[in-house]
């Protein structure tokens, strides 16, 4: 089921790249949820503005460490899971 979309470039060039919703419904995934949620506060804006490591806010900051810490909650050791992830290590 697709729940974001993104203004095709098409839409002309104010327009284009910018994220909308088409679901709210819930994934059973509570960080997928928890970006939902921010995506749906954030509707319209630019998803370079979204994911940027040099944006003001973006919605994937702390992302990497909350991942990895999930990850080895179920047994996968950090340093194996940033490697295998593509995350690497010591970013």
């Amino acid at each position: 089921m697709e729940r974001i979309g993104v203004t095709p470039d098409s839409d002309g060039w104010r327009q284009r790249g910018r994220v909308t919703i088409t679901s709210t419904f819930p994934t059973d995934d509570q960080e997928l949820d928890n970006l939902m949620v921010l995506l749906g506060q954030r509707e319209g804006a630019k998803v370079k503005d979204l994911i940027s490591q040099v944006s003001f806010n973006p919605i994937t900051k702390g992302l990497r460490d909350r991942l990895l810490r999930r990850l080895a909650r179920v047994g996968v050791s950090a340093s194996n899971a940033a490697r295998s992830s593509g995350f690497g290590v010591g970013r």
